[in-house]
């Protein structure tokens, strides 16, 4: 046999064969390529509102009449008699004849003379019938005048407020304008009182419930910011006072 042999080609092929695979085997494979670095997302800043602020620079904490229980407002003006009805929208007008100021509010000035001169006699009326309640309820003439100032000054410093006084002006300066252009009949002042008392009113809720708003949105702040951002507010400062809640 020589060594051209089919047999001695073939043992030689595995050889050769074997010889190659095991150099295969002994490369190692490559690394795998590095996983790429992930790119940081972006630190998200919240950005933190201002705490409200109350309407009409109004206080940032004050006492505002509250609801009854089916929400009606309690107010100097609510569950009136018709002759204290008659006396405090008579007062109102007063306040605002006092502390409506400028040219746009002179109708106020000359519609209160005019409402004094036509509803004179029902005036003197509802004036001596209150005279006689405070008498009776307070057991004198004397301590029912004094009575009766102290209820008075409550409703002049109601009407005064300072928060309401635009709104209140012009609700006053509409009811001026109304009386000198169809005044109502000099018999009918319990009935226009009433009526004029609740405009003078609704000036008054359109700040009240402003002020409620204000006090809710407040409070959801100082709910949510207030224990890190509170005190570089001024008003949860008003409120809280630098230490905290």
């Amino acid at each position: 046999m020589t060594n051209n042999s089919p047999l001695v080609i073939r043992r030689l092929a595995t050889v050769a064969g074997l010889a190659l695979l095991a150099a295969c085997q002994s490369v190692p494979p490559p690394p795998p390529p590095p996983a790429p670095t992930p790119t940081p997302r972006p630190t998200v800043v919240e950005a933190v509102p201002s705490r409200p602020v109350p309407p009409a620079q109004a206080p940032y904490a004050m006492d505002i009449p509250g609801r009854d229980a089916t929400g009606r407002r309690m107010t100097v003006n609510t569950n009136l008699d018709a002759n204290t009805t008659i006396w405090h929208f008579r007062s109102g007008w007063n306040v605002a004849a006092l502390n409506c100021q400028g040219a746009q509010y002179e109708v106020i000035n000359t519609g209160y003379t005019a409402f004094l001169n036509r509803f004179s006699r029902g005036l003197t009326t509802a004036n001596t019938a209150l005279d006689r309640a405070y008498a009776a309820s307070e057991g004198s003439s004397r301590a029912g005048i004094a009575a009766r100032e102290r209820r008075m000054t409550s409703v002049y410093n109601y009407f005064s407020q300072p928060t309401a006084r635009t709104a209140f002006c012009d609700t006053a300066l509409a009811v001026a304008t109304e009386l000198a252009a169809s005044p109502p009949p000099a018999a009918d002042l319990t009935n226009y009182a009433t009526a004029s008392l609740a405009r003078y009113e609704a000036a008054f809720e359109t700040f009240y419930a402003a002020y409620e708003q204000y006090r809710t949105a407040s409070a959801a702040w100082d709910a949510r910011y207030g224990a890190q951002h509170g005190p570089s507010q001024p008003g949860w400062v008003a409120v809280h006072g630098t230490s905290g809640t």
